[in-house]
């Protein structure tokens, strides 16, 4: 995963610990899943995180991106006219 959606995952999610061997997680572990990017509108992509702990459940939700003509910024449903959904369990 690139160092970039490392620190942007880390800035939302104060969750997020970031592991190379998932084999040895313990109690207050986190795992991470990422879908692939899905273009939710024009310049505007959406991509699905996961967060599952051992002690508090799993979250869900998609992160919003916008193309502001050079690079990709994050975006909010109410910057882009795009609902979201989150889950927790």
């Amino acid at each position: 995963m690139p160092d970039e959606t490392r620190a942007a995952l880390a800035d939302v999610f104060d969750e997020v610990e970031f592991v190379a061997n998932t084999s040895g997680l313990v109690d207050g572990g986190v795992l991470i899943g990422i879908s692939p990017l899905d273009e939710l509108a024009e310049g505007v992509v959406g991509v699905d995180v996961g967060i599952t702990r051992s002690d508090s459940g799993f979250r869900a939700e998609t992160m919003l991106f916008s193309w502001d003509g050079s690079s990709w910024v994050d975006a909010t449903s109410e910057d882009t006219g795009v609902t979201v959904t989150s889950a927790v369990s």
